[in-house]
């Protein structure tokens, strides 16, 4: 038995060293070369607190009882890897077989002190009592347990316990059930953060690529006695010294920031979230410079570590179930014509001899092709990813300026398969980066711009992969327009080299789009592009947001706005790549971003602007009838003469602004319900799934109807991400509101019903309306505030266009809307436009007052106010 001292540190001595040693971290101006000192330090110190309470607890008690319990760290604590917040997980194995009654219960006595000994120092315990078989039994029912066991540390009581139950756990354990069981709940994991470990508040523990991952592979490697820790990989052929050191310094920054996550939150917290990103990089000497916030710089440092994290286990993963491979297991190489460097076994694709690319460093291209090319690849052997990975440095700029490597480059972007799948390998193995050194500046940059989910590099690539699903016939049922003119543009990979570069330039400052066109510019003419191919790329990405901000900003329904488009655009092919590029563009930042309505815009737009360049402008009347007709056609045939006596109310701007299937469905439900001028009319369906509307308004125009209607979705939790607000000249009011539901509420009948009944009584009975409040701001817009801009022009109709763009909130819109009530200011139209979490709207006003300089001054800043983040 080891020699315990009796003396307990008390609380004061255990929170003072613990303080200390939290202090001298949190000063240390390296935390990822601290990190690892204060894991060690923290589990000394909480060892010899753990151990003294034991030995005070138990030196006393009679040798059988001492002899009758063994005390094993487990979880996080056996690996000895305690962070400030981790619970301390403790079991505590008893042998009371030998025992009387009487010395049971001095055991129990025994534990119990030594437990409110530990809380009353402070410490979380997390602690099971078992004996050896019930630790055995809960071990094989439960995967946590065995984990936990595997981690197993001594630390007191009798060792004969420990070894007897570790021996009997061994003999228990069956490490092929461990290893399926073990992925699977990997699998669970991964999918819980979108596969990814490029979410903009990641989990530094439980996403892909972080912590949990590095545990996976040391837990395996343990069940398999591999290795006990990362130099006995490497010395057992698991690990390059290169890879060693890789993730090594990797698995330190991931610790170094949840220590400070731990110490910043005062709390276990894993997850990088918004508001402490800033401050967590304050905590590694990063501050903000131009163009570049210090939370990014932070994040950024966090995606390399993570990426190479991921990048590494995908290896293990991939070498551990070739070790697990029974032995009678046939792995037959095939042959690939015209690449005797590689061959394919078991579907995956493998290289001859691990110096192949030193050798050759041109099959570093090579093998993106080659894998796009054979049809049923599913992934690299671990063989050719060490190979990749060893060789990517060759990558030089004399690699680069080879006019063959430039080539094999072009024809890569040129195959009719697998070029999503390329371009992703190539971004995983770090060789896409050295190829277009722009790109690796990007990679784990953040966005914050409020719409973008992913890191800069992930959105180009989602944008790639979305340009390549244009040409698939599988996809055509998602989006038919950007198919058919993928079809009719016989050159797609001068998109997907638009695709690369069209973001490539943020975080610089400065305008993104000028300096990604430059860069573009450099790739053409290196690559041999001819001067109208180099134009239309140069375009594509100077022009990237052009089309999105004409299509949601502008009024298509007039000519002028049409001719100006054409002008920036001027030839069809480049009408057909921006707006397959724009698509894309717009799909590739958010689920919630792209949707029905801005799909009917862009695809207005884009109908409008080819017709103009084709010089077959058809006029604003023409296309009203067109729009009719096709509504027309969607309608029952008994009510086209009371459809075509209601569209005679409406201007051509209403027929502008909605589709044949919205027109129609606005008809079906205002004709049997139309008694008069005053009816009101309220109709809502789903939207885009169960958890979001469209609702339809048709009432009188009255000078608060948009401030009712707003303060009405705000009070029921909805929120208006799009909306159509038109006034006929009748005096009628027909709006359209796309709204998203509470998660708590789904869009059934009996929702819906009620919502229509109770928004119809609000308009008839209008009650006065309640000074508006604005909700909480989000964790994302309070760390990425949009400087709110206003612009208030006149038009030669004696109206006013106000467009204003600001961080979007829970009440903001009916607080603009609550300010143009209170300044007797009328709406005519609007166009609501919500971007993530950023509004970009337009208004159509009319007043008299706004002729007066100081009254346009004052409706300008009161906007501002209610728009400035505070």
């Amino acid at each position: 038995m080891p020699n315990i001292a009796p003396t307990v540190i008390d609380k004061t001595q255990y929170q003072t060293g613990r303080q200390t040693l939290l202090n001298q971290f949190v000063q240390h101006k390296h935390p990822t070369r601290a990190v690892r000192p204060l894991i060690r330090d923290l589990t000394a110190l909480t060892d010899c607190c753990v151990q003294s309470a034991w030995g005070a607890c138990f030196n006393h008690q009679s040798e059988d009882i001492r002899q009758a319990a063994a005390l094993i760290a487990v979880g996080g604590y056996g690996r000895a890897e305690l962070l400030p917040n981790s619970d301390i997980d403790l079991l505590i194995l008893i042998k009371t077989d030998a025992l009387s009654s009487e010395q049971r219960q001095q055991l129990s006595n025994a534990i119990e002190q030594w437990v409110s000994l530990l809380w009353d120092m402070g410490l979380t315990l997390s602690h099971s009592v078992r004996t050896i078989d019930e630790g055995i039994a809960d071990a094989l029912e439960d995967l946590s347990i065995q984990t936990s066991i595997l981690e197993a540390r001594y630390l007191a009581g009798d060792t004969k316990i420990h070894h007897t139950f570790y021996a009997a756990f061994k003999r228990h354990f069956d490490l092929p059930v461990f290893w399926r069981e073990k992925i699977a709940e990997m699998r669970q994991r991964h999918a819980k953060f979108d596969d990814t470990p490029y979410s903009l508040e990641p989990n530094c523990k439980e996403s892909p690529g972080g912590l949990r991952d590095i545990h996976l592979m040391m837990w395996l490697a343990k069940a398999a006695g591999i290795g006990q820790c990362w130099q006995d990989l490497h010395h057992n052929n698991w690990l390059t010294a290169s890879q060693l050191r890789l993730l090594v310094r990797s698995e330190n920054q991931l610790l170094a920031i949840r220590a400070h996550l731990h110490i910043l939150s005062k709390r276990m917290e894993n997850r990088v979230l918004f508001d402490l990103q800033t401050p967590l990089a304050h905590a590694f000497g990063l501050y903000e410079t131009v163009g570049k916030r210090a939370g990014e710089r932070l994040m950024q440092r966090y995606y390399l570590a993570a990426r190479a994290i991921y990048q590494q286990f995908t290896l293990f993963i991939q070498k551990f179930e070739l070790f697990l491979a029974p032995p009678s297991a046939q792995h037959i190489a095939h042959k690939i014509k015209g690449f005797p460097d590689f061959v394919e076994v078991d579907h995956v694709l493998d290289v001859v001899r691990n110096d192949a690319f030193i050798r050759k460093p041109h099959l570093l291209i090579d093998v993106f092709y080659v894998y796009g090319q054979v049809t049923g690849l599913t992934g690299f052997s671990p063989k050719l990813w060490d190979a990749i990975l060893q060789a990517r440095n060759l990558i030089t700029p004399e690699f680069r300026r080879k006019p063959e490597h430039r080539a094999k480059f072009i024809r890569l972007l040129k195959m009719k398969n697998g070029i999503t799948h390329a371009i992703r390998l190539m971004h995983q193995t770090g060789v896409l980066g050295r190829y277009i050194p722009p790109f690796r500046r990007i990679i784990g940059q953040m966005q914050h711009d409020l719409f973008h989910i992913y890191t800069v590099d992930q959105h180009i690539l989602t944008v790639v992969r979305n340009l390549r699903r244009f040409t698939l016939q599988e996809h055509l049922h998602s989006h038919p327009l950007a198919n058919q003119v993928m079809a009719e543009f016989n050159q797609p990979w001068l998109l997907y080299i638009a695709g690369l570069f069209h973001d490539i330039a943020k975080g610089r400052g400065g305008d993104h789009s000028d300096l990604g066109a430059i860069e573009v510019a450099r790739f053409a003419k290196q690559h041999a592009l001819t001067k109208k191919q180099t134009a239309l790329v140069v375009l594509l990405v100077k022009e990237h947001l052009t089309m999105s901000n004409f299509a949601q900003k502008e009024d298509l329904s007039d000519v002028e706005t049409i001719r100006r488009f054409a002008a920036k655009i001027k030839t069809i092919e480049h009408l057909q790549a921006l707006y397959l590029l724009t698509v894309a563009d717009i799909r590739g930042t958010s689920p919630k971003v792209w949707n029905a309505w801005k799909d009917k815009l862009l695809a207005d737009l884009y109908q409008l602007t080819l017709r103009e360049l084709s010089g077959q402008t058809q006029a604003p009347t023409n296309m009203l009838r067109e729009r009719q007709e096709q509504a027309l056609e969607l309608l029952p045939s008994t009510l086209t003469t009371q459809a075509q006596n209601l569209w005679h109310r409406f201007d051509t701007e209403y027929f502008m602004h909605h589709d044949a299937e919205t027109i129609a469905w606005h008809a079906e439900h205002i004709i049997p319900e139309l008694t008069g001028t005053q009816t009101t009319i309220v109709a809502s369906q789903p939207f885009n799934g169960a958890h979001s509307l469209h609702v339809m308004i048709y009432t009188a125009d009255v000078p608060d109807l948009f401030a009712r209607l707003c303060s009405f979705f705000q009070q029921r939790q909805l929120s208006i991400f799009d909306a159509q607000i038109y006034t006929s000249g009748y005096g009628t009011a027909l709006d359209t509101f796309q709204v998203l539901l509470p998660d708590t509420h789904i869009a059934d009948t009996q929702y819906v019903t009620q919502l229509n009944l109770d928004l119809k009584e609000l308009l008839i009975k209008a009650p006065t309306l309640r000074v508006p409040n604005l909700g909480r701001l989000t964790a994302r817009s309070r760390n990425f505030p949009i400087v709110p801009r206003v612009n208030l022009v006149a038009t030669d109709k004696g109206e006013y266009v106000l467009k204003l763009a600001a961080t979007d909130r829970h009440g903001v819109l009916y607080s603009i809307a609550y300010i143009l009530k209170q300044m007797n200011i009328r709406l005519r139209s609007a166009r609501i436009v919500t971007l993530g979490e950023r509004l970009e709207d337009v208004f159509v006003l009319t007043s008299d007052e706004l002729s007066n300089p100081s009254v346009a001054a004052q409706l300008e800043a009161e906007l501002i106010r209610v728009c400035t983040i505070s």
